[in-house]
């Protein structure tokens, strides 16, 4: 039976941030206004190729959805939102 060289898959699962520091315009955002700390969700889709014996190139495009308000400001509802795409390469021992 043929192997599949080109095969797509679906990435999901949650996240967990901490801000070390923050800035606005050159400006640092206080300690007290800000979170330290956020929960995500990530989703991305990518591809799979098998190269050769137990080699395999990837690529894959995801987004990351924070679910925690980042700036805790009087009417602010900030979140942290992110799009990301990574190439790599695998081997497999």
């Amino acid at each position: 039976m043929k192997e599949n060289k080109l095969r797509p898959f679906i990435a999901i699962g949650p996240g967990i941030s901490y801000t070390i520091s923050a800035t606005q315009m050159g400006n640092d955002i206080k300690d007290d206004l800000r979170s330290t700390s956020d929960l995500s969700s990530n989703f991305g889709l990518g591809v799979k190729y098998n190269v050769k014996n137990k080699l395999f190139l990837e690529v894959v495009g995801g987004i990351d959805r924070g679910w925690s308000k980042i700036i805790r400001a009087e009417g602010e509802s900030l979140f942290n939102h992110s799009f990301g795409v990574a190439v790599g390469v695998k081997k497999v021992l």
